[in-house]
């Protein structure tokens, strides 16, 4: 696990540095500071797919604070700090997450101090962007009514879903409710109010577990007499990934001189728990502290990481010449993430205009282990286009219905069929190619300059009237 926070230990005050440290097989270790200078306050992580690890924190360059961040590759140590968000307001409270589909997923408060009590645009609205495939999308603004949103929470689930939890009100009463909201790839859902008390709700964290449970965690901000109050830690669960909410838990009971605040959670993999870590004043200074759950185990997940073609490029039912063979093998891998064997059951579907199913494969998968499961389908009959894989590996025994969420898979463009006669393989078949024929037309592997087995659609050992007969049939033909 990583953790990472503010921390004004180094140079007191308001002088507020990033620190981290890390989790290893049962052992902590020492604390890293990230910053050494600067204004800086914040912290959120997340992982790539590529085990890069991302840290992002609010920092003030200038005159106001943007989101930064710096990313982890071992062995290579952190990079230089990256500009994230741009504005002439204040960028705040970042908070991050990685879908399976490889998106990572950042959303801030972007917060107006011009703006006081109630405005059209009030003073706190919540932003966000994506890194896909290494690039950036735009800022896009996530909420955009009269009250106050900020402090914002996000995970995506093992449906790829998109939740986002944050804190909702009237910045004058100080009494936020915590909203919730998803995108499930094609557009947000309307908001939904999932806490509300008398008391003001802050600083919202959601999370999924091992077992496919989802989690939210907050603080609320209890007055217990006049204007003196003290945050409390709470918690609520959903079996079905956040359809219905479970009654509110309260997770800390302390004396009303001691806050529990900012809590977030994580899964850790080493002891299969929850850690809920959170900040806290027992003694003194304000530090950090962890709830930690029982195991959640045993569980059974199983889902489908990788689909791989033996080929990319193929001609329709191959290409003797050059080697080819009309058929095409498709490699699915298979996780088990799971306490216990299993017998993993997979079939694939390739498609484009037609589809093309395989026969289901069975093997056996070992805890936390993988196993690859080999399809074979013939191309014979497929027409030049790029072709797409869903794969499909049956519930085991035991998975709950939202771990079941990663047992269908799509991958897209996985294999190429391009047409006879395209022999630069660009996927169509121009006067490039055809020139080639007419270039090479009557030479023979004895002649390895002017021979190109790719014109040798026949495969009979000469680029001959036949050869060039069926690339002019396919002119024209793209994929």
């Amino acid at each position: 696990m990583w953790l990472a926070w503010q921390t004004n230990r180094y140079r007191g005050d308001s002088q507020y540095d990033i620190s981290y440290k890390t989790y290893t097989n049962g052992v902590w270790s020492t604390v890293s500071r990230l910053t050494t200078g600067g204004i800086n306050a914040g912290a959120a992580l997340a992982q790539l797919s590529n085990g890069t690890i991302l840290l992002f924190w609010a920092y003030k360059p200038a005159a106001s604070y943007l989101i930064y961040y710096k990313m982890y590759n071992s062995p290579g140590g952190w990079s230089n700090p990256l500009q994230a968000s741009s504005t002439s307001l204040n960028d705040t409270n970042p908070s991050a997450a990685v879908g399976r589909d490889g998106t990572l997923w950042l959303v801030w408060t972007r917060n107006n101090s011009t703006c006081s009590g109630s405005c059209t645009d009030p003073a706190k609205q919540l932003y966000y962007k994506t890194l896909k495939a290494g690039v950036w999308s735009t800022e896009t603004k996530l909420t955009s009514d009269t009250n106050q949103n900020w402090g914002s929470g996000i995970t995506v689930g093992k449906d790829n879903i998109v939740r986002v939890v944050w804190s909702k009100g009237l910045g004058s009463l100080e009494n936020y409710q915590v909203y919730y909201r998803t995108y499930n790839g094609a557009g947000w859902s309307a908001e939904t109010k999932v806490v509300a008390s008398t008391d003001s709700d802050e600083h919202a964290a959601i999370m999924q577990d091992r077992n496919g449970t989802m989690w939210l965690f907050w603080s609320r901000k209890h007055y217990y007499s006049g204007l003196s109050f003290y945050y409390l830690l709470y918690s609520k669960y959903s079996y079905n990934s956040g359809t219905t909410w479970s009654a509110e838990i309260q997770m800390t009971n302390t004396s009303t001189s001691v806050d529990s605040m900012q809590p977030y959670g994580v899964q850790s993999t080493y002891n299969k728990s929850i850690w809920l870590f959170y900040t806290t004043n027992p003694v003194s200074n304000e530090d950090i502290y962890a709830l930690i759950s029982s195991p959640i185990q045993p569980i059974h997940d199983v889902t489908i990481t990788s689909v791989t073609p033996s080929t990319q490029i193929e001609y329709p039912g191959g290409l003797a010449s050059i080697g080819q063979s009309a058929i095409v093998s498709f490699t699915a891998t298979i996780l088990n993430r799971g306490d216990q064997s299993e017998i993993v059951t997979a079939a694939l579907t390739v498609y484009n205009s037609s589809s093309y199913n395989s026969v289901t494969k069975q093997n056996l998968a070992v805890p936390g282990g993988t196993v690859n499961l080999s399809f074979s389908m013939n191309t014979t009959n497929w027409k030049p286009a790029w072709y797409s894989v869903a794969a499909y590996v049956s519930p085991v025994p035991g998975e709950t219905v939202p771990n079941q969420a990663d047992n269908n898979v799509t991958f897209t463009r996985v294999t190429h069929v391009i047409p006879l006669g395209d022999i630069d393989q660009d996927g169509s078949v121009t006067i490039i190619d055809v020139a080639v024929f007419f270039y090479d037309f009557g030479f023979t592997p004895a002649t390895p300059s002017r021979w190109d087995p790719h014109c040798d659609i026949n495969n009979n050992g000469i680029i001959d009237i036949i050869d060039v007969s069926i690339a002019a049939r396919a002119f024209g033909t793209k994929s």
